[in-house]
């Protein structure tokens, strides 16, 4: 084990006069400052840190001898390191990063799953952000008990059992496939690991593969994004980031697959595109983070960009979610019964009529007389009249297209 353990980061300037950003990794934030001075990794300089104030994800703190604001640039991504004999004793279920950083993974079975290459927080429980053997893709490990039951400093290995849909599984010939670019991999398979369309999954009806694209990034840091050509606020997700992945994503793909991007400008997803996506060998589909994406990628691969609706969400993980799911339910083998499928909203391009079943009075409101009757030709009847009235109140759009087609 490293002598050194990293306590924080330089994450930039903060005024002009030499002030510093700081982030600490430490339980108690303020502690940074205790462990004074700091060091690189490879301990050529120090660092006399002295804590100024806390701001938001972080402090404003002045290190000796940095006077200047170009100097303090200087130092951005400087990660800070202490000695691991200054620092507190871990209970024996509890880790520093760097201890981890490195270690073999294999699965409950013996099998070598990779490396441990970095370990992050996104809010949540840590993250091992583990590099598979024999590739360079890397899977995000939640480090919890349940998926990570033993850590053995001592042989350098761990021994995971990861949840269902974190490793890749095998591409198997004539099955329907969504290969997911994201910077948050973790977030998969999400709801679709639950359910119908999870149990679809576990079967190998379908499959789901992800993309990380912070291992595409550019420089020690890996930038995936920049600022707007031309002036603006916020950030673009960069033309040489997304490119590769998607390259990597279509590596195997074949027969008709196409790329779409998750964007509150692209075209409204709705049942015919899900009937479409489903008669496809797969599907490519790019999630947008921050302002969007450079054009240049969009025009290269000729992506398709498509919408939820006339809303913004934060990232295109949950409508990537949403689009995968009302395409999967409509492959051949994922609902229990197919007529499903055939009656409900949209399908026949009305709105769905309305559903009833036991007990037949409930609160004074009986069912329909006309469920009740055993008469099959005169519920079709009825069924019919309730989707017409309910599309035409509720969706005249629905219902003006529905009437010009008779």
């Amino acid at each position: 084990m490293s002598d050194k353990i990293s306590v924080g980061v330089i994450s930039g300037s903060y005024g002009v006069r030499g002030e510093l950003r700081i982030k600490s990794y430490c339980a108690v934030p303020e502690d940074i400052e205790s462990y004074s001075p700091l060091s690189s990794e490879d301990g050529t300089r120090s660092y006399n840190l002295a804590l100024v104030r806390p701001v938001k994800n972080g402090f404003v703190a002045r290190i000796t001898d940095v006077t200047s604001k170009e100097e303090a640039d200087a130092l951005r991504g400087t990660v800070l390191f202490a000695q691991r004999d200054q620092l507190p004793s871990l209970p024996d279920d509890e880790f520093y990063h760097t201890d981890l950083i490195g270690l073999e993974v294999y699965d409950t079975g013996g099998a070598l799953i990779g490396k441990v290459k970095t370990v992050q927080n996104h809010g949540a429980d840590d993250l091992l952000e583990t590099q598979l053997a024999g590739s360079s893709q890397t899977v995000f490990l939640p480090f919890t008990k349940a998926a990570v039951p033993t850590v053995d400093l001592a042989s350098g290995r761990i021994i995971a059992d990861p949840p269902e849909g974190i490793l890749p599984t095998p591409d198997y010939a004539d099955v329907w496939r969504a290969e997911i670019a994201t910077l948050f991999p973790e977030l998969f398979p999400g709801v679709l690991g639950a359910s119908l369309t999870g149990r679809a999954l576990q079967e190998g009806t379908w499959q789901l593969n992800t993309h990380d694209l912070r291992g595409y990034g550019v420089g020690k840091h890996r930038n995936v994004d920049d600022t707007p050509a031309g002036g603006g606020a916020g950030m673009v997700m960069r033309a040489d980031v997304v490119g590769p992945a998607i390259e990597a994503a279509m590596a195997s793909a074949s027969g008709r697959w196409p790329i779409l991007y998750m964007s509150p400008r692209g075209r409204r997803f709705d049942q015919a595109m899900a009937q479409d996506l489903a008669t496809c060998s797969g599907v490519t589909i790019l999630c947008g983070r921050f302002e969007g994406v450079d054009e240049r990628v969009i025009e290269h691969y000729g992506i398709t960009e498509v919408s939820l609706g006339d809303f913004v969400l934060t990232g295109g993980e949950l409508a990537a979610q949403a689009m995968i799911d009302a395409t999967v339910r409509l492959l051949p083998g994922v609902l229990g019964n197919a007529d499903s499928v055939v009656e409900e909203s949209h399908s026949s391009g009305l709105l769905e009529h309305p559903q009833y079943t036991r007990p037949a009075d409930w609160k004074d409101r009986p069912i329909p007389p006309v469920l009740m009757s055993g008469n099959h030709g005169e519920i079709a009847k009825w069924r019919q009249a309730q989707s017409e009235t309910l599309t035409e109140q509720r969706r005249p759009d629905m219902w003006a297209k529905y009437t010009s087609k008779k």
